[in-house]
């Protein structure tokens, strides 16, 4: 009988899905507090968006793996785990926060369409932009429901 290294591969591969969606999560209920609780620098929601998109593509490159749905069933122990509506619901609650950054932080208008506008000159200074628990309202409905794909 032969090493089964192509299980090992799948089980690699479904741990590095599960370290993914913990890593988004843990930062999704970070933005979210925060948020709430006070004001929060635009570079941290820039990150966010940039976090979302790499795992996005992780991910999708992950389940593209052959076999790992069943593997992560499996592995998962859990036989109601309907693993392909759960993970479909958690990549799509990752782009539904990664686009409502898009569409609602600030951009420039004009020569400067497009640019993000993070940052401003303030005298000797160049001072970030920050975002109040109420402009960030939305964004906190976003999260929640990433959140609540990942256990």
């Amino acid at each position: 009988m032969a090493w089964p290294a192509s299980t090992t591969a799948l089980s690699r591969a479904v741990h590095e899905a599960n370290d993914t969606a913990l890593t988004v999560r843990n930062a999704a209920v970070g933005l979210r507090d925060d948020s709430a609780a006070g004001d929060v620098n635009a570079s941290r929601i820039i990150s966010m968006w940039t976090r979302l998109n790499d795992a996005i593509a992780i991910l999708t490159a992950l389940a593209a793996i052959p076999g790992i749905g069943a593997w992560a069933k499996d592995e998962m122990n859990d036989p109601d785990l309907d693993v392909a509506t759960e993970f479909n619901a958690m990549m799509t609650a990752m782009g539904d926060v990664r686009d409502w950054i898009a569409t609602n932080f600030p951009v420039g208008t004009g020569p400067g369409a497009g640019y993000l506008l993070e940052k401003q000159f303030s005298g000797t200074q160049i001072v970030s932009r920050t975002f109040t628990p109420a402009q960030t309202a939305g964004l906190r409905t976003e999260l929640d429901a990433l959140i609540a794909t990942i256990s």
